[in-house]
């Protein structure tokens, strides 16, 4: 039984929680159940019933210690079902006036206000820009607006080209800004994984030459694409606002007209809108992970090993709509058992959800949408290597809704997880800037997830993405996913373009051990699978289809690189085993396998020690031909000269009789011959969300479009 607390709009913090005498906040509730639990009235479970309206939380809820349930005791904040129950981590503001253009301003002072600080701007419930310099296209949100560096093109992996901290830039617009200490830099630099955002420290109008107050990740290369932010001179575009932190003077251009007593801006202030904290880990061989966007935001640090369980949490929350925080929404830190279930998360600076450590959080049947990172970060378990341990969490993420996620930050994924024993299943995942699923660790599971239109902003990516740079990490599972749509932002030669360099699921930097089974990728830019130098990995079973290059990508890093990542030499690419896959695509420069880096110093195509066996390939009544790279020299294979070599025995060249007319165009007939080979149906049925949602519109509805870098 349930002791039942009662939270209203309308209610009172000094009332009993009662039906009939509601109590206001979620502090209030808090404050209730700390009564209870000193006068010992209450010994179980309580549910705190979370009447429908708006709960403003705009300092954020922590609970710690005492205030966290046990497994006898749990706490339950639950939408009553009358109206949805909406939790926020911010303030409105009002009483704007009207300047010419249809930009108001607010004087935050006068406003009670002083001094009041933020990042994001929210009207009528969606994030509003920053003024910016070249404007936003909204008819072209990922191709247009862009500056870009001058110079020609070179290649990204050829170093000595540009720095870190200054470019140049000779637009003259720079010169008529009034306040460059203040404007930002926001730059996709060198390899267009990543993006910085870095205040400006100088600029030379003579030469130029834009200098940073901070270096960038990388180097900033010719080509590179950026745009200048925050800058009061360029508030001229509807949806803008700017905030002059000198005169404490808020400035906004509403997306559409409307008159200056009806405009109500919202701003984020709660750093984390709900955060859970159990006891404190002791942390060795730490992991960091950046959970604010912002440049000053709180770092987390991630523990390999954990040598204590997390013991008090279990606190759930269920049908909550949670959103407008600078931070992340819910955050769960060294807690066990709790609970995110039907709930929507939007509009976050930071990512969605974050669970660090613990033990069995569940994420389900969430929709999470709008965040500034990652849709959810994710990780926990005991990973000590040299004790041989490796403990699992069990936490959870399944059957949730993520997209339009990385609206800040664009490194991220829809799910990333890092840790030991994370499923992560039955998810859909679309529209962000990089990654759908992205896992390092160990024993993770990747299953029965729907994934498509990702990899929106970024080059060298790919659906589902592992990248541990470690021997160590092994027995992740990757099963019965579909993967298609794959897009990737690129530049080649200074040409822009998307579809390209993205792939399907994608074994990074000696990733290992890892098991690919039963997935089904098409429409892929570069191969629905890539394995860069890894080894003891298993492929089998899987559908590869309908990619623009390579089917599939091998590649080996030379062997001083191997050393110095590692401390190693001669391990990468080997014993890997590739059996009972169909590689099929009728793309135009398609072949049927890319090996790069695997000549030897003899000249000599070097796989030693992996097995492809029992394959069916199938370019559509092409050759299947597999190209082979190096710096020095490439060279094509037929499928015939490649069997030669002894790597692939009992493979077949054939089609494999696709059901293109059934409900599953990519079932097979009952007359395939991969069932001679030993394929097993793959389960399409069972992919994805089991539940019924709208999805949102995206760049499956206005296709991504692309220019060169020079016009």
């Amino acid at each position: 039984m349930y002791e039942t607390l009662h939270l209203a709009p309308g209610g009172r913090d000094d009332a009993d929680g009662s039906a009939a005498a509601p109590l206001r906040t979620l502090q209030g509730a808090v404050a209730r159940i700390r009564e209870l639990r000193r006068a010992e009235r209450e010994t179980g479970a309580i549910e705190v019933l979370l009447h429908g309206g708006e709960y403003p939380t705009p300092e954020g809820l922590l609970l710690t210690g005492d205030d966290l349930g046990d497994e006898g005791r749990p706490l339950v904040f639950r939408a009553a079902g009358d109206g949805e129950a909406v939790v926020t981590g911010g303030i409105r503001l009002k009483g704007f006036e009207p300047l010419e253009g249809g930009i108001v301003r607010l004087d935050l002072a006068a406003a009670g206000h002083a001094g009041l600080r933020f990042s994001q701007l929210l009207y009528r419930g969606e994030k509003q820009r920053i003024a910016r310099y070249p404007s936003y296209q909204a008819d072209n949100p990922y191709g247009g607006g862009w500056l870009y560096v001058e110079g020609d093109p070179v290649d990204m992996y050829e170093g000595g080209h540009g720095r870190k901290d200054r470019f140049v830039c000779r637009d003259p617009r720079l010169q008529s800004w009034s306040a460059l200490d203040r404007v930002e830099l926001f730059i996709f630099p060198r390899f267009n994984w990543n993006n910085d955002v870095i205040p400006l420290s100088g600029y030379d109008p003579a030469t130029g030459e834009v200098v940073l107050s901070r270096p960038a990740t990388y180097e900033i290369y010719p080509g590179d694409r950026f745009y200048f932010r925050n800058v009061r001179e360029e508030l001229t575009e509807p949806g803008e606002w700017f905030l002059d932190q000198d005169e404490d003077m808020l400035y906004f251009y509403p997306p559409a007209p409307a008159a200056c007593e009806d405009v109500e801006a919202y701003v984020p202030t709660a750093a984390h809108l709900i955060e859970l904290r159990g006891a404190p880990e002791q942390a060795e061989d730490l992991y960091t992970e950046k959970i604010d966007w912002r440049e000053s935001g709180t770092y987390i640090h991630h523990a390999e090993r954990m040598p204590r369980r997390a013991e008090r949490g279990f606190v759930s929350f269920e049908g909550l709509t949670l959103e407008g925080c600078d931070g992340t929404a819910v955050l769960l830190r060294d807690v066990t058992a709790c609970r995110l279930e039907r709930c929507t998360v939007r509009n976050t600076g930071a990512a969605g959800v974050t669970v660090l450590g613990g033990r069995r959080n569940v994420v389900a049947d969430c929709d999470i949408y709008e965040t500034g990172s990652h849709g959810m970060y994710v990780s926990g378990g005991v990973r000590s290597p040299f004790a041989g341990r490796y403990d699992p969490c069990g936490h959870e993420a399944t059957n949730n809704y993520v997209h339009h996620v990385g609206t800040e930050t664009k490194s991220v994924a829809g799910i990333s997880i890092n840790g030991v024993g994370i499923r992560v299943a039955n998810n859909l995942i679309h529209d962000g800037p990089r990654w759908g699923i992205q896992s390092r660790g160990n024993h993770n599971v990747i299953e029965y997830n729907h994934i498509r239109h990702v990899n929106v902003e970024t080059s060298d990516t790919a659906a589902i993405y592992l990248v541990d740079r470690d021997w160590t990490m092994f027995g992740t599972k990757i099963r019965y996913n579909r993967i298609h749509d794959i897009l990737g932002y690129h530049a080649e030669n200074g040409v822009w373009m998307s579809p390209s360099f993205a792939f399907g699921i994608y074994l990074d930097d000696y990733t290992s051990g890892v098991e690919v089974y039963g997935n089904v990728t098409y429409r892929t830019p570069g191969g629905g699978l890539y394995l860069h130098a890894g080894k003891e990995n298993k492929v089998e079973n899987n559908m590869f289809l309908d990619t623009t290059k390579e089917v599939a990508k091998f590649r080996r890093w030379r062997e001083e690189k191997e050393y110095e990542t590692l401390r190693t030499r001669g391990l990468g690419l080997r014993h890997n085993e590739i059996r009972r896959n169909i590689f099929a695509s009728g793309g135009a420069q398609a072949v049927l396998y890319r090996f790069d880096t695997a000549i030897d110093k003899d000249g000599r195509l070097d796989l030693d020690m992996n097995i492809w066996e029992n394959n069916l390939v199938w370019l559509y009544g092409k050759p299947a031909a597999v190209r082979v790279t190096n710096r020095e020299e490439e060279r094509f294979l037929s499928f015939a000269e490649w069997l030669s070599l002894g790597y692939e025995r009992g493979s077949v060249e054939a089609d494999p009789r696709f059901d293109t007319a059934g409900p599953e165009p990519h079932a097979l007939l009952p007359d395939s011959p991969a069932f001679a080979l030993g394929f097993e149906p793959l389960p399409f049925e069972s992919m994805g969300l089991r539940r019924d949602v709208q999805e949102a519109p995206g760049v499956r509805e206005r296709p991504v479009r692309t220019f060169a870098n020079k016009e």
